[in-house]
């Protein structure tokens, strides 16, 4: 992942959890309606679906999508394709949208079937027509880091910044849990010192623009994502291959 930009980090040693509390920012944005999505689709023990089934009838994509099914030419199916177009749209998308997108990639990457993760974390596959990887995606996305951090100024400060405000948000959140979870004298007992003072002290959002706050924050969490897969990929290659249950 150090192609793509990231560099390791020890202070965040939870990125679930990282991705957990940033959600908790974001309350109040304006979240987007998400297509509601047939999962069944998705089994590979299921007859292959309509194509009305799936999107209108006049759907350029679906049509298109249609069409390289039935001349055998490889299709990643709908499921995978929506993640990778939001994937994509990192800059553009609401926070709570790209948490929700990145965690189920994740989730995926998780998955010990051989086809997934290679398809997932495979840096080094040959392309083939009509399908992304999430390697090229990513790749994608930084090149519009890349373009957009050009006429920026001290732009990895602020990103510096923002990465700051959002992990001490976080760690001031999961102790502020901790207070309001603890009812008795012991369980008081056990929280660190200075608690109360570190709750109290979160501070403030750095000064960003408004119409730049999604795109800043939006590239901590793609760093963020970097180090979550390469932490998958680093699982995945000391765990012994387990047959995947049908």
């Amino acid at each position: 992942m150090r192609s793509l930009g990231a560099e390791p980090d020890d202070v965040t040693d939870d990125i679930a959890e990282f991705r957990k509390r940033v959600l908790a920012l974001a309350q109040g944005e304006e979240e987007e309606e998400e297509e509601e999505l047939d999962f069944s689709v998705f089994s590979t023990d299921s007859p292959e679906p309509n194509d009305a089934d799936l999107e209108p009838e006049n759907s350029p994509e679906l049509t298109r999508n249609s069409q390289d099914r039935k001349h055998g030419i490889p299709f990643t199916g709908p499921f995978i394709s929506v993640l990778l177009s939001r994937l994509e749209n990192l800059f553009e998308n609401p926070i709570p949208v790209n948490l929700l997108v990145t965690g189920i990639l994740s989730q995926l990457a998780k998955y010990p079937q051989p086809l997934l993760r290679a398809f997932l974390l495979n840096t080094h596959a040959d392309p083939q027509p009509n399908v992304r990887t999430l390697y090229q995606v990513l790749v994608s996305v930084r090149v519009q880091i890349e373009q957009y951090a050009v006429d920026q100024a001290d732009f990895p400060a602020t990103v510096r910044d923002a990465w700051r405000y959002l992990l001490a948000r976080d760690q001031a959140l999961k102790l502020r849990e901790l207070l309001q979870d603890s009812h008795s004298d012991n369980r008081k007992s056990v929280l660190p010192n200075g608690t109360q003072q570190i709750t109290q002290n979160v501070p403030p959002c750095p000064k960003i623009p408004p119409q730049d706050r999604n795109r800043v924050f939006a590239t901590v969490l793609y760093a963020e994502f970097l180090k979550e897969l390469a932490a998958i990929a680093q699982e995945h290659s000391i765990a012994p291959d387990s047959p995947v249950e049908d």
